[in-house]
C-alpha cells in the first residue's frame, strides 16, 4: 500500500468516526431535550397538585421532596422561614 492510497484509508477512517461522533452529539441533544422535556413537565404537575387541580397518592413522596428541598433553599436564603415557598401544606422550618 502506497502512501496515498495510507492517506486516502485515514481520511476515509477519519469521515467515519466524524459521522459516528456527530451521531453520537445528535443523540447526546435528544436525551437532554427529552430530560428538559420532563422537567417542565413535573414542574407543571407539581404546580397542579399544588393547586389541587391534580392529586395522586403516587405523587405526594416526591412533592414532599420538593416542598422541603423549597423550603430549605429559601430558609437558606435568608427569608428566616419556609412560608416564602408559599403553597398550601408546605412544611415549616420545624418539619425539616
Amino acid at each position: 500500500m502506497g502512501i496515498v492510497d495510507r492517506v486516502k484509508q485515514n481520511l476515509t477512517d477519519t469521515v467515519e468516526m466524524a459521522k459516528d461522533g456527530l451521531g453520537e452529539v445528535k443523540e447526546i441533544r435528544d436525551k437532554r431535550e427529552v430530560t428538559h422535556l420532563y422537567g417542565d413537565f413535573g414542574k407543571k404537575a407539581f404546580e397542579l397538585l399544588e393547586s389541587g387541580a391534580i392529586a395522586h397518592p403516587e405523587l405526594e413522596p416526591e412533592a414532599k421532596l420538593i416542598r422541603r428541598t423549597l423550603a430549605e433553599r429559601d430558609y437558606i436564603k435568608g427569608t428566616g422561614s419556609s412560608a416564602a415557598a408559599g403553597a398550601p401544606g408546605d412544611p415549616t422550618r420545624d418539619d425539616i
